[in-house]
């Protein structure tokens, strides 16, 4: 009769423990949304450019990483559950990626962090109004770019990022306008670096001392539009708000 109900005991605890583990992999399947993107304490919704990023995690052990509209296919992987700390976590191993990446779940979200990136990842997918820069200002007068200015947003291929988001990688960058002298400052190329320019049509206009032209225009909601042409490789386009 011990013997008898020793086993039913052991039994009974590996049911339990099966049922355990299955519910706690239940916990990962199913369809995540992109919520949230970190670097350097500063977060983003990838909706807010216009972005919008799925995760599929299937009970077979595969996973598919889909954004849909963008050019790019679909990126399959495969994944399991590990422990860290004694927190159960997601592990994707992405195809042709040596790293893995992983993720956990807090209050209800996946999150994860790979070589400072961060990724907050819902059930629901969150909402943002996309950033769209204002038309050009008609009337606008050489005084009316007098001023120091900071750069809020950032051109990423058409779609605009908050640019604190890059903030801790780039740095700050700041536009001092004096009459037609605009001094840069960031971006690693620029150090408190005075330039020339000359206002034409509205706009100022200058080519600094590496061959990038660089342009200033004053925008309707009263933010500052600079786009640097660069002599070779790519340029940038950066939203600026005044702040003196």
């Amino acid at each position: 009769m011990k013997k008898t109900l020793a086993m039913l005991l052991a039994l009974t605890l590996a049911a339990a423990v099966c049922a355990f583990a299955a519910a706690d992999e239940a916990d990962f399947l199913g369809t995540w949304y992109l919520n949230g993107i970190n670097m350097e304490g500063n977060e983003i919704n990838p909706a807010s450019m216009g972005m919008e990023m799925i995760l599929e995690v299937s009970a077979d052990g595969t996973y598919v990483l889909s954004t849909p509209g963008a050019e790019e296919a679909d990126q399959p992987g495969t994944w399991k559950l590990d422990m860290d700390d004694g927190v159960e976590e997601l592990e994707l191993a992405v195809e042709g990626v040596d790293d893995d990446f992983s993720l956990k779940i807090v209050n209800g979200e996946l999150v994860g962090e790979e070589d400072g990136l961060g990724m907050r990842f819902g059930r629901e997918k969150e909402e943002a109004e996309v950033y769209t820069p204002a038309e050009p200002a008609a009337d606008a007068k050489e005084e009316d770019y007098a001023g120091k200015w900071t750069a809020v947003k950032v051109d990423m291929d058409g779609l605009y990022a908050d640019y604190a988001l890059f903030g801790g990688v780039m740095g700050d960058f700041t536009a001092e306008i004096e009459g037609t002298t605009i001094t840069l400052t960031g971006l690693i190329m620029y150090d408190n670096t005075a330039v020339q320019a000359a206002f034409a049509d509205g706009k100022l206009e200058c080519v600094d001392e590496l061959g990038n032209t660089i342009t200033a225009q004053l925008l309707q909601d009263g933010s500052l539009k600079l786009v640097t042409a660069a002599a070779e490789g790519d340029g940038m386009t950066l939203i600026l708000e005044k702040v003196q």
